[in-house]
């Protein structure tokens, strides 16, 4: 709905599926195979899944280009994992479900016109992500006592702002300046064989940037930009040998190692930019 100084938009989207079917040349095994590692039917075993999504936007509109928007997004989701149906008979099978998949977003987002040629954005966010993942000892997905079962829990939010300052109040000039700032925690814990420790990994990440697009001719352009980027790693944390406690990560230095992977980084980079464009009239 719209009014003169405001408007409202909401949605409400359901999916579900019970599986997806397979081509009718895929070679299915017959029934009367050992093992139920195989695909019997044109059914796609454990494709199932089902998906609710909402979401609503209240914006308000008080003159020219200016515009104020909050939007509000709950996705929740359930979803199993197809079985291996290849023909290798020593290949692993994952016994997976997800028992919720699950998504809240907050978002404010503003533009507000300054004289004739300029404009001032705002945006700031709020992401939460959860997830649960199941894995099983075999098809019958009762029992977890193998030692690939487990279950485990992801709690995770990012949390941030940006701000976007463009103008034209220079004659053949565009220019705008940004910044961004965003903050991210990861939680993650298992409870099998028994309920481990919370991990906590956390990061914040800071952008600044400038350009400007110069107008030489009505078909000559030069565009100048810079942008300083800086990742800052807050907490990283991994298991002690028994899972009961949580350690400082202690990892090597080279991002280009493996064992880099979770350790707490603090990196700066920075890009320049100079580009020309040249438009060829048709």
């Amino acid at each position: 709905t719209r009014w003169e100084k405001f408007y409202i938009q909401g949605s409400a989207d359901y999916l579900t599926r019970d599986y997806f079917p397979l081509s009718g040349n895929f070679p299915l095994q017959k029934p009367a195979k050992p093992s139920p590692r195989y695909q019997t039917t044109y059914d796609r075993n454990e494709s199932d899944s089902e998906d609710y999504k909402y979401n609503a936007r209240v914006a308000f509109t008080p003159k020219g280009r200016d515009q104020y928007v909050f939007t509000y997004i709950n996705q929740k989701g359930v979803k199993s994992t197809p079985l291996y149906a290849g023909p290798n008979l020593n290949a692993n099978l994952r016994y997976w479900r997800w028992p919720y998949w699950n998504k809240y977003s907050y978002y404010f987002l503003s533009n507000t016109g300054i004289g004739e040629s300029s404009d001032l954005k705002f945006r700031f966010y709020y992401d939460q992500f959860k997830n649960g993942l199941n894995s099983y000892d075999n098809d019958s997905y009762t029992t977890q006592t193998k030692g690939y079962a487990f279950r485990s829990d992801y709690d995770d939010h990012s949390q941030g702002a940006a701000m976007e300052f463009t103008t034209r109040v220079l004659p053949r000039n565009s220019m705008g300046f940004s910044f961004n700032f965003k903050d991210d925690t990861h939680r993650s814990t298992d409870f099998v064989p028994f309920r481990t420790p919370t991990e906590v990994d956390r990061s914040q990440t800071f952008s600044f940037g400038f350009q400007d697009i110069l107008t030489i001719t009505s078909k000559l352009k030069a565009t100048f930009g810079f942008s300083a980027d800086h990742l800052k790693g807050l907490h990283a944390q991994q298991y002690n040998k028994s899972k009961t406690a949580m350690l400082p990560l202690v990892c090597n230095s080279d991002p280009t190692n493996s064992s880099f992977r979770g350790c707490v980084p603090n990196i700066w980079t920075y890009n320049p930019q100079v580009s020309l464009s040249y438009t060829v009239s048709s």
